[in-house]
């Protein structure tokens, strides 16, 4: 138990000294990394609970687009994980490596935990007029959020593993992610429900957008009558087992990058 504590502790105190590192010359310090999401999240609530008053999809499109920036910061991120020699003292200290790309997954994820009881209060008292959420229900979508944040944190993790040794061979992956990101995201059902007059494409869509199960299962257990298409568990179950399996499996990242920093 006090090995699990103290490797916790580690991946926080590095997490912590991205922060300090990053925003150490700002007006603000590190709390840009709370301010940029509550400000997109301000905006959202206000066009789509607000002005267009419907205050479902503004829920759905807030929390969803807030988790999902966890992701989108951490991929981007993990393009640059890798460089020159710096990593070699992290390489030969047992689990050193791990615990510095944990700390940089979980620096861009605790925003998302701190912020997400601030939708569920917002929508509770001032954009409620839709669901008539009780406290109880808000409690228990709050509840669902941080679990599925959660998973989130964890299949980004084990997909950012692969990105930042790819991205190391082939530069070009580093402009290619965001726009893969933003694809995704405009392919998923958050800004739009994703259901069209065609069958294929609704069902090319769920299986072959790998993000896509995030928001189906926000948009399940906020719109109470909201399917779960369990198909667009498919492909992230698929990514997790190959990177698992080539990446995590025996610790072969670390060769990998080992090779990489040494014969570059």
């Amino acid at each position: 138990m006090m090995k699990i504590l103290n490797y916790t502790s580690d991946v926080f105190k590095l997490a912590n000294f991205q922060y300090k590192a990053e925003h150490r010359k700002k007006f603000f310090g590190i709390l840009w990394k709370y301010l940029n999401p509550v400000i997109f999240m301000g905006i959202y609530t206000l066009v789509f609970s607000a002005i267009q008053q419907d205050g479902n999809r503004g829920f759905v499109i807030t929390m969803g687009i807030l988790i999902f920036s966890g992701i989108t910061n951490s991929m981007n991120g993990a393009t640059e994980w890798i460089y020159n020699h710096a990593l070699i003292n992290f390489i030969t200290v047992r689990h050193a490596l791990l615990k510095l790309f944990l700390s940089k997954v979980l620096f861009n994820f605790l925003p998302v935990f701190y912020l997400l009881p601030v939708i569920v209060i917002v929508q509770l008292f001032f954009f409620n007029y839709d669901f008539k959420f009780t406290i109880s229900e808000s409690i228990k979508i709050l509840i669902f959020a941080y679990l599925v944040n959660t998973l989130c944190m964890i299949y980004t993790f084990i997909i950012c593993i692969p990105t930042t040794i790819l991205s190391k061979q082939f530069i070009d992956l580093q402009d290619l992610i965001p726009h893969v990101l933003r694809v995704t995201l405009y392919l998923s059902p958050i800004l739009w429900v994703a259901e069209s007059s065609n069958i294929y494409i609704d069902t090319f869509i769920k299986t072959a957008n790998p993000f896509y199960f995030i928001f189906d299962l926000l948009n399940f257990v906020i719109d109470k009558d909201y399917s779960l298409n369990l198909i667009s568990f498919i492909i992230p179950s698929l990514i997790m087992f190959i990177s698992y399996y080539f990446f995590l499996h025996n610790s072969k990242y670390i060769s990998k990058i080992r090779d990489l920093i040494l014969y570059e």
